[in-house]
């Protein structure tokens, strides 16, 4: 995958080096999520983001867990479920300018993981996640 920007302004600019895309349930054998399944899947996922973004610097956005009504009482608890999808992204944040910016104290490259959920299969970032990989890489602050 070539880079493609994300955001770009006269002093910065924000990059995606990589994506990845996973079912949320690839690994439930069998039963329903519970919120402790949920907890493990986001603990797991972190985990996968940290190596698949080559980073110590992990965002994530809290998924939203919707009830699963059944008609009869769930022997594990009630079940909840996560979106369908688990997104996960390599980011790199830079400033723009030549090799000498980069020399100069005020110079800035933060790269990071951002992992998020979302229950539609897409090729493009939702805005709402863009605007979040900002405000995390604090690229309006320099």
């Amino acid at each position: 995958m070539s880079k493609k920007v994300l955001y770009k302004n006269e002093v910065s600019t924000l990059e995606l080096i990589g994506i990845k895309v996973e079912k949320t349930y690839r690994n439930l054998l069998c039963g329903l999520p519970t919120k402790d399944i949920n907890r493990k899947i986001l603990s797991d996922e972190i985990k996968n983001i940290s190596s698949f973004s080559e980073s110590e610097n992990i965002f994530y956005i809290e998924p939203i867990q919707t009830e699963i009504y059944l008609e009869t009482k769930y022997k594990l608890g009630k079940p909840y479920k996560l979106p369908y999808f688990v997104y996960m992204a390599k980011i790199v944040c830079s400033s723009s300018g030549n090799l000498m910016d980069f020399m100069n104290s005020d110079s800035y490259y933060f790269e990071f993981g951002l992992l998020w959920f979302f229950d539609e299969l897409s090729i493009e970032i939702p805005e709402s996640i863009i605007e979040y990989a900002i405000e995390k890489s604090k690229i309006n602050s320099h």
